[in-house]
């Protein structure tokens, strides 16, 4: 059995098939103490790093930039988009949740070309070749490689940090493609890529919880 804490505030549980909904209710009481601490680091976090907000008129990061969020309504609007005019993410929909998705959606086609640029910029510094570049909703991590089919994935909510930290993320995963650990000669890797790393892996470390769209 496992626990985890999500930055929305969300507790999930986690139950191998041969446990019981009551064993798992069991383990829940158990670790109240534990699961209340969690939520109050996270909710410190925030404060320091707070969420980007689902709202009209609000300012929200992509990638180093600042758009002022335009949420345009219509009930009868079948298909939602997200388009950038100026300083302005404007975002059409039907109703509120469809414009939620339709934005998450802006940010992983944004994503994704910010990665395949960023990841081929450090895997031609290295002599290494990517095959594939994937931007996705990851729940517990910020990226993967995948050495063997030469596979590289990212979480698109990276598009909300600090510049600098996503670029740490992205020399982290390309460094895997020489090195399948965290060895001391891969973190050479990381360092050639990213001399000042370590100041970007501890801000991700300490604030990553509050990179996240906050939904009303």
């Amino acid at each position: 059995m496992s626990l985890r804490v999500y930055p929305q505030g969300l507790v999930e549980l986690v139950l191998p098939r041969i446990a019981s909904e009551r064993a798992g209710n069991t383990f829940i009481t158990s670790r109240r103490q534990w699961i209340e601490r969690a939520l109050l680091n996270q909710k410190k976090r925030d404060a320091v790093q707070k969420p980007a907000v689902f709202a009209d008129g609000v300012h929200i990061p992509c990638f180093g930039d600042s758009f002022t969020l335009s949420l345009l309504y219509a009930p009868e609007r079948k298909r939602s988009f997200g388009k950038v005019r100026g300083f302005s993410l404007i975002v059409q929909a039907k109703d509120a949740r469809a414009a939620y998705r339709s934005l998450q959606n802006w940010y992983q086609k944004e994503a994704l070309a910010y990665f395949e640029g960023q990841s081929q910029e450090y895997a031609n510094m290295l002599g290494v070749s990517i095959a594939s570049i994937r931007a996705i909703d990851m729940k517990s991590r910020w990226g993967s490689c995948n050495k063997q089919t030469k596979t590289l994935t990212y979480n698109w909510k990276l598009a909300l940090a600090p510049e600098d930290v996503t670029r740490y993320v992205v020399a982290h995963e390309v460094a895997h493609l020489v090195h399948a650990n965290h060895s001391k000669a891969f973190w050479g890797i990381v360092k050639k890529l990213k001399p000042d790393y370590a100041v970007h892996r501890a801000w991700l470390k300490e604030f990553g919880g509050g990179l996240y769209i906050k939904y009303p």
